[in-house]
């Protein structure tokens, strides 16, 4: 194998791993803002954080909502 031979290619392969990294960066980025405006801002709702539950007292409560027969 003759090093000068691979070393074009191997620069090309790595800006592309770089400009796709970017690339997934810039996506993952955009989703989450998305996320956030259409949700909390336009739509009003508040997602719990990560990492907290609901306690079951909670949601008991929350289903004794009066019914009309």
């Amino acid at each position: 194998m003759d090093i000068r031979a691979m070393g074009r290619p191997l620069l090309l392969a790595s800006l592309v791993g770089v400009i796709a990294g970017l690339g997934a960066i810039v996506f993952t980025t955009g989703v989450h803002l998305c996320d956030v405006f259409f949700l909390e801002h336009l739509g009003q709702y508040h997602p719990l954080p990560k990492g907290t539950n609901l306690s079951t007292a909670a949601i008991v409560d929350s289903l004794k909502t009066p019914h009309r027969w």
